[in-house]
């Protein structure tokens, strides 16, 4: 998504779910009554005849718990400015987790009992996070106006399970990585690539740390031409492509270590002991941090006799939590 398209759905999205933190629970609709003046004996009637207007003070605190990088977080603070042009009562407590550190600190939260009432992260933690009772459904709250505004295909991926359990604000994806002070040159080909990682490896140094789990690797079969399922939902990559998608990770081995879903060859990258890895955009605001910003590059996929690596996207979603839907509650 490109960068006016990310501000909008950016703004859209923390917008709408600012209104439903709001309508979630009557305890932030504060009336504060105005007095009734004393009437004089002669206007007795005339003043208890008259309705008493009633002014509402809408006020509370929004905890926000997001790893945006330096680029994003403006566009958040600008959506919050928008919102409490209407709302000036309303305050906001925003942290900072860095993207490395964002899921345990929210699963130590939320086990803890001690949650934000909003979380900005990967839609990929969603469904966990909410077969775990962590997030809240917004399907009862979010009309079909104040969704409108959103991409329907990002939409489309925060529904679950029949549940609406977040609402989408850009997209993500998986890339390959390259510390430009390990690797100097853009690979173009596999091949290429195979043979500069191994000219790499050296001590404690390696020229690459591929990850093979599904999320990070399924991508692969697609490019290679490949698919995971066929139209009725059964598996697909019984075939050619699936035996070169096989291969293709075996190749990997070739360049150095492999990773299998954890986190060594993050740990080795921003150790400057990696050459390459792959991983999603949504760290590279934190490995710039680690390495620099001139030693990380995203490198477009290289090419294969067969077809050409490729990575899975997805959308980045706000979430509101189940603690702070409960927390709400419980002033109601």
């Amino acid at each position: 998504m490109d960068k006016p398209q990310f501000h909008h759905q950016l703004n859209a999205s923390v917008l709408v779910m600012l209104s439903l933190v709001l309508t979630a629970c009557s305890i932030w609709n504060s009336p504060t009554p105005t007095p009734l003046p004393t009437p004089s004996p002669t206007l007795r009637a005339a003043a208890t005849a008259i309705p008493t207007p009633t002014e509402t003070v809408v006020s509370g605190t929004v905890s926000i718990w997001h790893a945006l990088d330096e680029q994003q977080f403006p566009w958040l603070l600008k959506a919050i400015a928008e919102f409490q042009s209407q709302y000036p009562n309303v305050q906001f407590d925003v942290s900072f987790i860095p993207a490395l550190d964002l899921k345990t600190s929210f699963e130590v939260a939320s086990s803890e009992g001690r949650q934000p009432m909003i979380l900005i992260g990967p839609g990929s933690w969603g469904p966990e996070f909410f077969d775990r009772g962590w997030l809240a459904d917004l399907s009862g709250l979010a009309s079909a106006e104040l969704t409108g505004n959103l991409n329907p295909a990002a939409l489309g991926a925060a529904q679950y399970d029949g549940a609406l359990i977040g609402l989408p604000l850009h997209i993500q994806g998986v890339v390959l990585y390259r510390n430009s002070s390990i690797i100097i040159e853009q690979a173009n080909t596999l091949e290429k690539m195979l043979s500069m990682a191994r000219q790499a490896n050296r001590d404690d140094v390696r020229g690459a740390y591929l990850e093979r789990s599904f999320f990070y690797s399924g991508g692969h079969l697609s490019g290679l031409g490949g698919r995971l399922m066929d139209e009725d939902g059964y598996p697909a990559f019984n075939d050619e492509f699936g035996l070169e998608w096989i291969g293709l990770l075996r190749e990997f081995e070739l360049m150095g270590p492999t990773e299998f879903f954890g986190d060594n060859d993050l740990q080795a990258f921003t150790e400057n002991h990696a050459g390459y890895i792959i991983e999603s955009t949504r760290i590279r605001s934190s490995l710039r941090d680690a390495l620099g910003t001139m030693n990380i590059a995203i490198d477009p996929w290289p090419i294969m006799d067969q077809g050409i690596l490729s990575g899975y996207v997805e959308s980045e979603q706000i979430y509101l939590t189940q603690g702070g839907l409960n927390q709400l509650a419980m002033h109601d």
